[in-house]
């Protein structure tokens, strides 16, 4: 008898006049084929031999076979999928992505062997971190603004992941690819607790500055990725926020400006900004002009990307910047929050610097590139935005919103606990060594390095985006 069965109307008649022992063979020989194939049918009319399939949702990533509902929302939540196998390869794990991301040459290795990379925050020994203003080797020039308090720190680049821990939690690979910048460990996995109570960073202050501050990937002409020459990032409060500027609370997320913009994104000198200049010396050129797009700088400039974010908070889930927080009614001058967010946050901005800027005209961010087609450039920086997941050790961020925000007239430079011209005893953040890797990254060794989907390399827009299967369906 032929052990191979068709499962249609004839076979079923057949079957039914079968003796018991065929039946028996039957049985025998669907649990056999079963075992081998995973009891994959095409028939619709047998339910009881259906295709078997696993819930993405309860597996580490999406594989690039997978078919997630599409979404026209950047920044909704991406629809369950499905796949054939029954479980997911170890490599997909969350401790695998973060293995991937160190494996890669290119990147800051300067942390690697930090003593409190492991160390969580509430017990870290701030005294080994801190160190007296004097190291700084401050010049005695304060360059406050009046009726302001600042504070500054100042990063050096970590590592590239096409990641994005906000945006989409749990999926690597997911994201266009960003540049990071503090908490060396910060991936698609990244949880407000992990980056709190783990890894290193590569700001001043290093433990104690766990937050992961990220921003789309700059790509040059040739496809590579320069890197920048360092990330300064400036909390602040100006007038009514001075004396009443909180500390960020837990599990605070924020994501300023549109990684899907087309066209230039709204905004004026006076309220969310997102853009690029030039400068020599620290001192903006060509009468301070700010652009949309990324300009040409002189040789002697340097190329800023600056990034201002949100001020104002509800008091309700920090995770939830979309609804739960606002820009003040004036950035940066006022103060002032509306009466819908009316708790007050530092006053945060992103500069980033960049000195090889040759042919920065024919730049353009990862996030510029469609995720429609994966090959059109849609702008040369429309789609600027920044992305800020907390990690601050909860006592520093105390003391530098005390000292350096809450008291009006007050300078606490870049990465000083308190304003060393009134306080002679004032301790600064541990300074953090310099980034010594390469300036410029081929953008064929990223994708062949950071991308699991194996995706090759077909031109400079091709290193935007990695999981092309997934982006198109979004």
């Amino acid at each position: 008898m032929n052990h191979v069965f068709t499962w249609n109307r004839n076979t079923q008649l057949a079957a039914a006049s079968c003796a018991a022992v065929s039946l028996i063979i039957i049985v025998l020989s669907v649990f056999y084929l079963g075992q081998r194939s995973g009891i994959q049918t095409a028939n619709s009319a047998n339910p009881d031999l259906t295709q078997t399939k696993v819930d993405a949702t309860s597996l580490p990533t999406l594989s690039s076979t997978s078919s997630p509902t599409s979404s026209s929302n950047f920044s909704s939540s991406l629809a369950t999928s499905t796949t054939e196998t029954t479980q997911k390869p170890a490599e997909n794990s969350a401790t695998a992505n973060k293995a991937m991301i160190k494996a890669f040459d290119a990147r800051n290795k300067n942390h690697d062997t930090s003593s409190y990379a492991n160390t969580p925050s509430a017990a870290l020994p701030i005294d080994k971190l801190t160190v007296s203003w004097r190291d700084y080797q401050a010049d005695g020039i304060t360059s406050v603004i009046q009726g302001s308090g600042a504070f500054r720190v100042e990063c050096e680049f970590s590592h590239l992941a096409y990641d994005d821990p906000i945006i989409f939690p749990n999926k690597p690979g997911v994201s266009h690819l960003h540049m990071f910048f503090g908490n060396t460990d910060a991936n698609a996995y990244s949880t407000s607790d992990s980056l709190l109570n783990s890894g290193s960073s590569t700001c001043n202050g290093q433990e104690l500055n766990r937050t992961s501050y990220w921003v789309p990937a700059m790509i040059d002409q040739n496809g590579d990725i320069p890197i920048p020459d360092e990330l300064l990032v400036y909390y602040k409060a100006y007038g009514p926020a001075i004396g009443s500027t909180e500390v960020y609370p837990e599990n605070m997320q924020l994501v300023s400006g549109n990684p899907m913009a087309t066209s230039p994104q709204p905004g004026t000198a006076n309220s969310r900004e997102l853009f690029f200049r030039c400068h020599v010396s620290g001192i903006p050129t060509n009468d301070s002009v700010k652009s949309v797009e990324i300009p040409t700088c002189g040789a002697n400039a340097r190329l800023e990307m600056n990034i201002k974010f949100q001020t104002c908070w509800n008091g309700k889930d920090a995770s939830n910047f979309r609804e739960n927080t606002s820009f003040s009614n004036v950035w940066p001058t006022s103060g002032e929050c509306p009466s819908s967010h009316p708790r007050k946050l530092p006053q945060m901005e992103y500069r980033i610097f960049f000195s090889d800027h040759s042919g920065s005209k024919d730049w353009f961010l990862s996030s510029d590139v469609s995720i429609k087609d994966q090959k059109t450039i849609t702008s040369n920086g429309y789609s600027l935005h920044g992305d800020w997941f907390g990690g601050w050790n909860k006592e520093i961020n105390q003391r530098w919103v005390d000292n350096c925000l809450n008291i009006a007239d007050t300078d606490c430079d870049e990465g000083l606990l308190a304003d060393s011209h009134r306080d002679q005893n004032a301790m600064g953040l541990k300074i953090r060594p310099e980034y010594a890797g390469p300036r410029t990254i081929s953008g064929e060794e990223v994708l062949s390095g950071l991308c699991k989907t194996e995706k090759e390399y077909s031109g400079p827009s091709s290193v935007a985006l990695c999981d092309t299967a997934m982006m198109q369906n979004m």
